[in-house]
């Protein structure tokens, strides 16, 4: 049987749906399968991305007879997008989440919960958080990090990991001032750059960089991604266009935030081991979140299935086949009736 077809913007197959929690309110996709659906999918997206990053996944999950939550993460697209660092913390915002299924889904008690960069991150934190919420977590290409005793500022993780050199750019204020200032042809330019676009032959383009980051002055001249459809790319640019960048990077501003609300995690001591059945799948070719960071990971779980896909680190698009392979069958085997006795 043939594969569902991936989402396409406004897509009829899925709802848009808005609700106010803790005082912000998050826009999400929703899609429920033909007939009484097994359990409940919640997708968590991350940077540059938003709910529509999931549109290999959503008809898969939807077609094997699961209902998909897929939110606009804070500070994305149609959820709000506060100024303030503070309302970014991993605590906070699974928080957020735990109120989001309270409010609108309140016979779900338990959710799978997946993610894939920033929104991996997050996902990790939130069956910490709220274990009692959770059948089971996925993360693609973000690898779990326990919570740290003493705190490092950006500065000092880049120099132990170089990969994320490219972070001070985004936690800086380049990427909001360029983009407001280009307007959606900048952001369109800028998204298209993260997104994979390589130099036209014979230009001045440049393409993105772990190491430097986006090259402003040098993104025009790319060819458009080969991940994304002009359509799919004018529709970021116009989702990103409405609240600007400030929201969306101020993830990349909140280890601090973060390192006070994990302190509680923290304080369970380095044996502690997360007892939710969980799958991480590892992108052999990205360069952002290689797979050598996910070494050790395994200590700090009963029950850690590994998986691995050929990509960079769009695997969601790139080896969406396989990804979808992966996730569904850790999905049914986590939201399986267990045999009585």
């Amino acid at each position: 049987m043939s594969a569902p077809a991936k989402l396409t913007p406004n897509d009829p197959r899925v709802e848009h749906r808005n609700v106010m929690v803790r005082g912000k309110n998050y826009h999400y996709l929703l899609a429920k399968p033909e007939g009484p659906h097994k359990a409940t999918v919640l997708l968590c997206h991350g940077f540059p991305d938003l709910s529509f990053g999931w549109r290999n996944q959503i008809p898969a999950l939807q077609a094997a007879g699961y209902q998909v939550v897929a939110p606009d993460m804070l500070g994305y697209g149609g959820t709000d997008a506060p100024d303030a660092v503070e309302a970014y913390g991993s605590k906070g915002m699974s928080d957020d989440l735990a109120a989001l299924l309270d409010a609108d889904f309140p016979t779900e008690p338990r959710v799978v919960i997946g993610g894939h960069d920033w929104g991996g991150m997050l996902v990790w934190r939130f069956a910490e958080h709220h274990p009692d919420r959770v059948l089971g977590v996925f993360s693609v290409c973000t690898p779990y990090v326990p919570p740290q005793g003493e705190f490092y500022d950006l500065s000092q993780v880049t120099q132990v990991l170089p990969n994320f050199r490219y972070q001070l750019q985004f936690a800086g204020d380049e990427v909001v001032k360029r983009t407001a200032e280009g307007g959606k042809p900048a952001v369109r330019q800028f998204l298209n750059c993260l997104w994979g676009g390589r130099p036209k032959e014979g230009s001045d383009g440049k393409p993105f960089s772990v190491d430097t980051g986006v090259p402003f002055g040098h993104i025009a001249d790319l060819e458009t991604s080969r991940l994304l459809s002009d359509e799919e790319l004018d529709f970021y640019a116009d989702q990103y266009s409405r609240n600007g960048l400030r929201g969306p990077t101020n993830w990349y501003r909140s280890r601090r935030v973060n390192f006070d609300e994990d302190r509680g995690l923290y304080a369970r001591g380095k044996d502690f081991k997360i007892q939710t059945p969980a799958l991480f799948i590892s992108a052999t070719r990205d360069a952002a979140l290689p797979e050598a960071m996910s070494a050790g990971m395994d200590a700090h779980f009963v029950n850690l299935s590994r998986g691995r896909v050929d990509a960079s680190h769009w695997a969601l698009t790139e080896a969406s086949a396989e990804v979808n392979r992966q996730i569904e069958e850790f999905v049914d085997r986590v939201t399986r009736p267990k045999a009585s006795i």
